[in-house]
């Protein structure tokens, strides 16, 4: 478990003990780390999404919080909505999601006990889909690692087309993956030690879709 934090390696195990996991999967950054190894990452982000078009999307917040009490402190809570929360427990965010989309995960990675994991090619549409709303530079850099890994981005690109309900069109997401200043580095993702500017992961990006090659190792 080399891609957690130290923070979120001490509470990890007793976490993927939890009932209240089951119904969801880990996203995101922490759940990429697990897999791949693109870099330490802290977030426990977890999500489910609907499976039919009369399910009711919300989060069972209370019985989440009897249990992330039992891991630890918790310091700090957040009910964003009925389908949306976050804690911090012990110094580690948490957040539980029900996403009235439907999955783009067709088959999660069983991971430790109760705890699964999406798998690489489904957070990499995620992470390009929530480019609708918002411009991390950890979300490029996740992608930049996916495509490094193998993925080809003609998969990646179709995924993410079909989850954002064909919002992103894929002229629109290459301009975005191509236009690194769109891409502001913060302060507590410096602290991870990474080193690629947000230009030369354009220029990769670019380089891949012009000779639709796969990246070369650094």
């Amino acid at each position: 478990m080399k891609g957690l934090a130290p923070h979120t390696l001490q509470v990890f195990e007793t976490v993927s003990k939890l009932d209240c996991i089951k119904p969801y999967l880990l996203v995101g950054g922490t759940a990429l780390s697990l897999q791949i190894g693109t870099r330490q990452s802290e977030d426990l982000d977890f999500m489910k999404w609907r499976t039919s078009k009369t399910e009711k999307m919300e989060v069972a917040w209370f019985q989440i919080e009897k249990e992330l009490a039992t891991i630890g402190e918790i310091q700090h809570k957040d009910i964003l909505d009925i389908d949306h929360v976050e804690y911090l427990v012990s110094g580690v965010k948490f957040s539980f999601y029900a996403c009235s989309k439907y999955s783009p995960v067709s088959e999660p990675v069983e991971y430790l006990n109760n705890l699964r994991l999406a798998d690489v090619k489904s957070i990499g549409a995620m992470k390009m889909e929530v480019m609708l709303r918002r411009s991390n530079f950890r979300d490029y850099y996740d992608i930049y690692s996916i495509l490094k890994s193998g993925v080809l981005v003609n998969d990646l690109i179709s995924l993410a087309l079909t989850y954002s309900g064909h919002k992103l069109k894929s002229k629109n997401l290459l301009a975005m993956l191509t236009n690194g200043s769109r891409f502001m580095r913060d302060a507590h993702f410096e602290q991870l030690g990474l080193s690629l500017k947000p230009w030369g992961i354009a220029l990769k990006f670019l380089f891949l879709h012009h000779e639709n090659l796969l990246f070369p190792n650094d």
